[in-house]
């Protein structure tokens, strides 16, 4: 009896059929063998399998192979293409696939044939297929391969009409431009598209190389002339206020973004452009510092019926003022507050590049004007400016956006004149009379509150508040507090807060950890269920003595462009530019820093133990 190994390709008979398989299973006397053409699974005793020997090619045999030279039919008859083996691990180069486009366009062909003997083998092959050192990460051996692969498929599985013209051509210059220096090459349109997505953000653009950076320019300037809307946006998205490769120019930004509001339909992109449109004509940017406020409002408002943030909050700027439309301190409250609360989640859940630091400033501005009061909301405006100034700091560590270093200075600006005003001084503890207001915001979201609460022998009451964890949560989301008087403003895992009962009152609370989802003046409840009463009692808080400790970070991208990940850095050594090594997902690999930062626990998206260190 023939003795089966694991994925040995044989030859079954079931029911008087025969097929062709590969042995999953082997026992003593049976074999399991998954069928090679519908992958239905058989159990059969090995008396009904014939082992089929592998065909060994070796490196010439299989290079006249992989050129089209030979097919499937001139190494094994019976078509068992599982049967073939790569015996010298040969890798199939660009030159052969060159040398089958060569062949698709000029010898007479049967596509059915060729689909069969030769793609039906290598489309696997290809697929699998990754060439080491290649010299750039935005047109490679590897991006073409798969650009010529995809031109493959759609000739073998669609019915297309397909000459091979543009991959002949494309492999033709590619092979001859190879060794030339990067700016002398010729490019695919969606090779130079490729270059402005990995460089479009700020930080990977001041990252990047003068090599790069004069490609980057050339094809934006190209693919702009052109029409194109990635050339349209680099250009204008350049030229607004500048960056590292564009001087600041505003008519050209301008001439940039109308051409995209003309041609681009698709949504937020359009409104997007509305809306930067809408900006250089508020501030007179094409117009010699004069504002053009009917210009402005007309884009700031397809913008903002399209839910763009910063449009919004202009208007509301706009009514306030009174800019080209009745002037309205109430319609100006009514928008701002309506984004305050949506906005107010973002930070909440770490997400720190958004528009919360300009919401909140606007909420602080607009407390100093209180119809029928005599005097503003002073405590109210400092917390909101407390909630800008860590906002935006937060943003500015993460992006690069033109004009925030102007909106910080006039946040801080705020903030010192407040605090001026108010004669302000920062303490070690603060007490006040009801602690609703600090959670009141997070149990509103529909998030619950964990609370380990411990009598004390004074008649205190010690509560530990902490998130509570929802299923499947890795973390839950964490306190998003501020108290002025403490200098407190950010993500805290915990707070810590003991309760003073006033008089002869007494504190109703068990001791034990218990769930919160909801706060009532100073009771708190769960599913309307009274779990503490604290009514007529002083809450004292004190900041937390790990506050103000700093961690170094770096932000590191796996790919030009792509999305940045932060980890815990002690090195001070690695700076932004330098390439290291880590390990992710059980591999060893090359990435790139891009921002080196500190912040303490309470400025992070994660708490501190989330995060890898390098």
């Amino acid at each position: 009896m023939l003795d089966f190994k694991t994925n040995d390709i044989v030859k079954f008979t079931v029911k008087d059929q025969e097929y062709y398989g590969k042995v999953e299973k082997v026992t003593p006397t049976k074999l399991t063998v998954s069928d090679l053409e519908d992958y239905e699974t058989h159990v059969l005793s090995k008396e009904k399998a014939t082992r089929l020997e592998p065909v060994l090619l070796d490196e010439e045999t299989y290079k006249k192979f992989a050129q089209y030279e030979i097919t499937v039919q001139d190494i094994i008859k019976d078509n068992v293409v599982e049967r073939i083996v790569n015996k010298d691990n040969y890798v199939i180069t660009l030159e052969d696939i060159f040398c089958v486009i060569k062949k698709l366009i000029r010898e007479v062909h049967d596509k059915e044939r060729f689909i069969n003997e030769w793609f039906c083998y290598f489309y696997d092959v290809l697929v699998n297929t990754e060439y080491r050192g290649v010299d750039n990460s935005f047109y490679n051996r590897n991006i073409l391969l798969g650009e010529v692969l995809q031109a493959l498929m759609d000739y073998a599985f669609f019915d297309f009409d397909f000459g091979f013209d543009k991959e002949y051509t494309e492999l033709q210059h590619f092979f001859e431009d190879e060794r030339k220096p990067l700016i002398n090459r010729r490019y695919p349109r969606y090779a130079k598209i490729n270059l402005l997505l990995q460089l479009e953000n700020e930080n990977s653009l001041n990252c990047a190389s003068e090599e790069e950076v004069a490609l980057y320019k050339k094809f934006a300037l190209e693919l702009c002339e052109s029409g194109n809307e990635r050339g349209l946006l680099a250009v204008g998205y350049g030229s607004y206020g500048g960056n590292r490769v564009f001087a600041c120019d505003w008519k050209k930004s301008e001439e940039c973004m109308l051409k995209l509001i003309e041609t681009v339909d698709d949504m937020p992109d359009k409104a997007l452009y509305a809306n930067t449109l809408g900006y250089i004509y508020y501030y007179g940017r094409c117009n010699n510092g004069i504002p053009e406020y009917e210009k402005a409002y007309h884009y700031f408002s397809f913008a903002a019926f399209n839910r763009v943030y910063e449009a919004e909050y202009k208007i509301a700027d706009m009514y306030q003022h009174g800019y080209s439309v009745p002037k309205s301190t109430e319609t100006a409250r009514s928008i701002i507050s309506r984004l305050y609360n949506e906005n107010l989640e973002y930070i909440q859940n770490g997400q720190f590049d958004c528009k919360f630091a300009d919401i909140a400033f606007r909420m602080g501005n607009l407390c100093k004007v209180r119809e029928n009061l005599y005097n503003p909301d002073i405590d109210t405006m400092l917390m909101y400016y407390y909630q800008a100034s860590f906002a935006i700091r937060m943003r500015m560590l993460e992006s690069d956006y033109y004009g925030d270093r102007k909106v910080a200075d006039a946040i801080e600006t705020a903030l010192r004149d407040t605090k001026e005003i108010m004669n302000f001084k920062h303490s070690d503890k603060v007490r006040r009379l009801s602690i609703s207001s600090i959670l009141y915001d997070y149990l509103s979201k529909g998030n619950a509150l964990d609370v380990k609460a411990k009598m004390l022998s004074s008649g205190k009451c010690k509560l530990t508040i902490q998130p509570h964890k929802k299923w499947q949560e890795r973390y839950p989301k964490r306190l998003f507090i501020t108290i002025p008087e403490l200098d407190m403003c950010g993500l805290y895992n915990s707070i810590t807060v003991t309760v003073i009962p006033c008089g002869e009152n007494e504190i109703f609370c068990p001791d034990k950890m218990f769930t919160v989802d909801s706060i009532e003046g100073n009771v708190f409840s769960f599913d309307g269920f009274p779990m503490l009463f604290c009514e007529d009692c002083l809450f004292e808080i004190k900041k937390p003595k790990n506050d103000s400790q700093k961690h170094r970070f770096v932000s590191v991208q796996f790919t030009p462009g792509g999305k940045s990940y932060d980890y815990l850095c002690d090195d001070t050594s690695i700076k932004v530019g330098d390439n290291i090594t880590l390990s992710a997902n059980g591999e060893e690999k090359e990435v790139t820093v891009v921002n080196v930062f500190e912040k303490t626990e309470s400025e992070t998206k994660l708490p501190i133990k989330a995060y890898k260190r390098i």
